[in-house]
């Protein structure tokens, strides 16, 4: 088994992955939401520390939302059982209403759309739109 060489923190992996930052923080709050050792905490000398990822962790992240998504009452229930807050509900469900609408978006909403430039990734109408070694929108 190859040794983890590489983490992401948090902020890193939501922003990466085209995530809500607060939703992956109450994901992460609970480990068994994770597979087990992709999630470490690194002591960064505060109280709080730094939650990080292995690859394999994002894409654990990425499965468990794919996963919520499809339960009756999606995010929204998945987040109640977790006793958020209900303005922490309000904007993560803001967030998620925006994703379903990019979800929408039909070929001819973005035919003709040419993507260069040098970023990692792109995104439109706030959803991961490409990613490539080299990205922009035209």
């Amino acid at each position: 088994m190859a040794r983890v060489t590489q983490v992401l923190s948090i902020g890193e992996a939501a922003r990466r992955i085209g995530e809500n930052l607060e939703l992956i923080e109450v994901i992460s709050a609970n480990s068994d939401n994770i597979d087990y050792g992709e999630m470490i905490w690194v002591d960064d000398g505060t109280e709080s520390g730094i939650t990080t990822f292995t690859a394999r962790g994002i894409e654990s992240l990425q499965e468990f939302l794919a996963d919520i998504r499809t339960w009756e009452g999606g995010v929204r229930e998945f987040l109640r059982d977790g006793r958020c807050e209900p303005d922490v509900i309000e904007r993560i469900m803001a967030d998620e209403e925006g994703r379903k609408r990019c979800s929408r978006l039909t070929g001819s909403q973005v035919d003709g759309l040419k993507f260069h430039g040098r970023s990692s990734s792109m995104r439109f109408c706030g959803c991961p739109a490409a990613i490539a070694s080299s990205v922009a929108l035209r």
